[in-house]
């Protein structure tokens, strides 16, 4: 029943900026913010928006996926039989 009521779903959504969460949102500016200034194109703000209604839509559908992805990635570093083997060998 909590999971359901409309305090318990407002007091445990994540912070968001621009209507995204902010990995979300962090990710948004480095996919657009950053060609916008190295190109210098008009297309970068469709480009943009392509890209923030696709953040938009995957956010709906989890707005914790981007934190995960990044979680583990900082646990499992590389290991230096990555170059060796094309993967991580933890064995002898």
């Amino acid at each position: 029943m909590a999971g359901r009521a409309p305090i318990f779903l407002a007091l445990t959504r994540s912070s968001r900026l621009i209507g995204l969460p902010y990995a979300y949102a962090v990710l948004m500016m480095m996919i657009c913010a950053l060609p916008l200034i190295w190109l210098l194109s008009a297309w970068s703000i469709a480009w943009a928006c392509v890209v923030y209604v696709a953040l938009r839509i995957a956010s709906e559908y989890d707005d914790k996926a981007v934190e995960v992805f990044l979680r583990g990635i900082a646990a499992v570093p590389a290991t230096q039989g990555r170059k060796l083997w094309g993967g991580d060998s933890y064995g002898p």
